[in-house]
């Protein structure tokens, strides 16, 4: 079974209701009292609460708040005191509030909202999501309440606009319709390159036969009122029977955009529709069941929230419809759903994912792209698995244009089913007004049950969300935090994409199952004049360029100037990029060696020099494989003495070393190295060459190492006087050949 196939499989046995995620900016309240007040709300449709900056928890009824009661079982009740900031708050407000038990209702949160999200659906074998291929055709109904209508005189042209255009006629709906980037179909049409363009016949608006209160009322409202009425009035107009395209005795989908505001923004009132999507029986109509529905709500905001722009009323954006539609496809939300977690600011996608706060973004006037993940699910896309034979630099461009995706699996999860995906974000198109650009990196522990409808908890465990980005500077954001300023937020999500903030490395993917840094990513850069691939890495094996030393000349280099077959090793191994270049590799070594199949005069040569690179800082010794040594008693006791060095290797670094000849002393010719102290860990070693200059005047010695002369002859014994007293002949001094004429 395809993964695709596995996905939606796994949705069609279990739907529960889903929802928008509360608006995440904070809401500044003018109370009935004229006071203002910072109000946090959490939650969804299911089960909403509100907290005041400094965690007490808030009673919303009407357009006011009030301090909440918390019962003996953990339930909020109200009380008739107006909530007021902390410096305002009276004696008697403080004491209700050092009366609340906060744990109490913080545990009955947590139960209320897996049951609700653990509604099964019982005709499973029969159900299937809506169609997310071709051209499916979805009816939508347009309500309104005996107190609450629609604001332009004709709806119906309005919402064609808002959700069939093709371009959007900015005229229409107050002039606001189009502040969105595009139309519902348009949208969907994008993220599936063309492979999805539904269709949303509009039909009403119908007149329901009470008050918005009826329907909306509390924290929870009412759709087993408003659905089947709305469809007994549309049913003058729509034949039912034609919106069942597998025939299954089921309507695909019944959608209804319901007058007014939406109460999944604090600044309304609790008596206004929350946009959700979800599943149960309502109806027979034109020989069909009703059970699929989706509920949309017409206006943007709140009242007054654009009166600064010129405008009494805005459209909503099309973000909200675009996330509930796509619960009807199969997707689930990843926002921390649970009290537990949403306390805990659990970390889900933020603004970076439509199934999250990216339905919101610009005002849900161009929401969030769909991800890599949703499109692969969907069909529409395939992400490229990155193994380890694919070491060396790869691209990533815009999977609108062509770009790729891809995909790094935990090889210690032997279920295949926790990797992390690395996506290039560009602020283009709808994801415009995201705050950052470059590399994605979404952490996936995929889990059936987790990831399903029914469950709808993909970010509820604390500490293991399931589906979420490793951010490159290291802090998981969340709306949730009321400590955290607006400003900051949008810093906090600027510095999500690598390389931001001059992070260029993941070196270790912190997985849940293993510990495992044997794939990691480095030297990220993004190329933003480059118009197909903006961002390259090195997966695996980190790349490097080989020094430039001023009055010397290469003389001989390899690994990559020197013919493979030349070269043997002992735990270790060369690797290639995909550009051709080559490094030796010694993975998870305790010790190696390697032979380069040709020897090299020491004598001959200035020094020896070695580029190396480590992932954490260590110490390595290195020892040199002579093919000659002198047989002389003095330089016997130097070549045992210089034969082992120690050096210290930073992390995520590539070091050079440089070894003068006179290190070398007592060996005539370096045939390889022996490498010792690895513990377990990986190096690579590149650019291994020497450099050749003969001096032929005092003048032009350089000290190596120190002011103090060290003077040889050729042979190799040491001479201590000093260098102004040298007869004629050939020396070696300070690791450099001096002639004396």
């Amino acid at each position: 079974m395809n993964r695709l196939v596995f996905f939606i499989v796994s949705m069609l046995f279990v739907i529960s209701v889903q929802g928008a995620k509360v608006h995440p900016v904070p809401a500044v309240i003018t109370q009935s009292d004229g006071t203002k007040i910072t109000v946090y709300a959490f939650g969804d449709e299911h089960y909403v609460w509100y907290t005041t900056s400094d965690g007490v928890l808030l009673w919303h009824e009407g357009f006011d708040y009030y301090i909440a009661k918390v019962d003996n079982e953990g339930n909020l009740l109200p009380t008739k005191q107006l909530a007021h900031e902390s410096a305002s708050r009276t004696s008697v407000e403080k004491e209700l509030i050092r009366k609340q038990n906060r744990k109490l209702f913080y545990a009955k949160a947590n139960k209320e909202i897996s049951k609700h999200s653990a509604r099964r659906e019982p005709i499973a074998d029969n159900t299937t999501l809506f169609p997310h291929t071709g051209n499916p055709k979805a009816i939508v109904i347009l309500a309104e309440f005996t107190d609450s209508t629609f604001k332009d005189s004709d709806p119906k042209s309005v919402f064609n606009q808002y959700l069939n255009a093709d371009e959007i006629d900015n005229t229409v709906g107050n002039g606001t319709v189009g502040k969105n980037y595009g139309s519902v179909k348009k949208y969907f049409e994008d993220m599936s390159y063309g492979k999805f363009k539904p269709q949303f016949d509009i039909y009403g608006p119908v007149k329901l036969s009470h008050e918005l209160k009826y329907y909306g009322e509390g924290n929870r409202d009412h759709m087993e009122r408003l659905l089947p009425e709305v469809c007994r009035l549309a049913q003058k107009e729509i034949d039912f029977s034609q919106y069942d395209q597998n025939n299954d005795g089921y309507i695909d989908l019944v959608y209804v955009i319901c007058a007014g505001y939406s109460q999944s923004w604090s600044q309304n009132s609790t008596d206004c529709i929350w946009p959700k999507s979800g599943a149960f029986h309502f109806g027979t109509y034109n020989g069909k069941k009703a059970y699929r529905y989706g509920v949309h709500t017409e206006l943007n905001g709140y009242p007054g929230a654009f009166l600064k722009q010129g405008l009494e009323y805005a459209i909503n954006g099309i973000g909200l419809f675009c996330h509930e539609f796509s619960h009807c496809m199969g997707l689930p939300d990843f926002y921390p759903v649970s009290a537990e977690a949403q306390s805990a600011c659990n970390p889900g996608m933020e603004l970076w994912d439509l199934m999250d706060g990216g339905e919101y973004l610009k005002n849900g006037y161009s929401p969030t792209e769909y991800s890599a993940w949703e499109r692969e699910a969907m069909g529409w896309f395939s992400i490229n698995d990155l193994s380890t034979a694919d070491k060396g630099s790869v691209a990533l461009g815009n999977i609108n244009n062509g770009g790729k995706a891809y995909r790094i699996k935990n090889d210690k999860d032997i279920s295949g089913k926790e990797y992390v995906i690395l996506q290039y974000i560009e602020k283009k198109g709808w994801n415009k007004p995201l705050y950052g650009h470059g590399m994605l990196v979404t952490h996936v522990d995929y889990d059936e049950t987790a990831f399903s409808l029914s469950s709808n908890s993909v970010n509820n465990i604390v500490g293991h969300s399931r589906y979420t980005i490793i951010p490159a500077d290291g802090e998981y954001i969340s709306s949730y935090d009321n400590t955290k300023t607006r400003e900051e937020y949008k810093n906090s999500m600027k510095g999500d994409p690598y390389p931001s903030l001059g992070v260029t490395n993941l070196c270790s993917i912190p997985w849940y199952t293993g510990n495992d840094n044997s794939k990691p990513i480095l030297n990220i850069k993004e190329n933003m004049s480059a118009t197909v691939d903006k961002l390259t890495f090195d997966y695996i094996v980190p790349n490097d360029t080989i020094i430039k030393k001023e009055g010397f000349k290469v003389d001989s280099i390899f690994i990559n100037g020197l013919p493979e077959g030349n070269i043997t090793m002992t735990n270790a191994s060369i690797t290639s990029y995909s550009n051709g270049d080559k490094v030796i590799e010694a993975n998870n070594f305790n010790d190696a060696e390697i032979l380069f199949g040709k020897n090299f005069d020491v004598l001959e040569k200035d020094s020896l020099h070695i580029d190396i690179f480590a992932y954490e800082n260590m110490q390595l010794n290195i020892s040199f494989v002579g093919k000659k040594t002198i047989e002389r008693a003095g330089a016997e006791r130097i070549a045992r003495e210089n034969s082992t060095q120690t050096f210290n290797l930073k992390e995520k670094t590539w070091t050079r070393l440089d070894f003068s000849v006179e290190e070398l002393m007592g060996i005539e010719s370096i045939g390889g190295l022996r490498l010792y102290g690895g513990n377990g860990r990986t190096i690579y070693i590149n650019n291994i060459y020497f450099f050749s200059k003969e001096v032929n005047s005092i003048g032009d010695i350089r000290n190596n190492v120190n002011n103090i002369d060290t003077i040889y002859t050729i042979e190799g014994i040491r001479i201590d006087v000093p260098k102004e007293s040298l007869g004629r002949g050939l020396y070696i001094i300070n690791g450099k050949k001096y002639v004396v004429k």
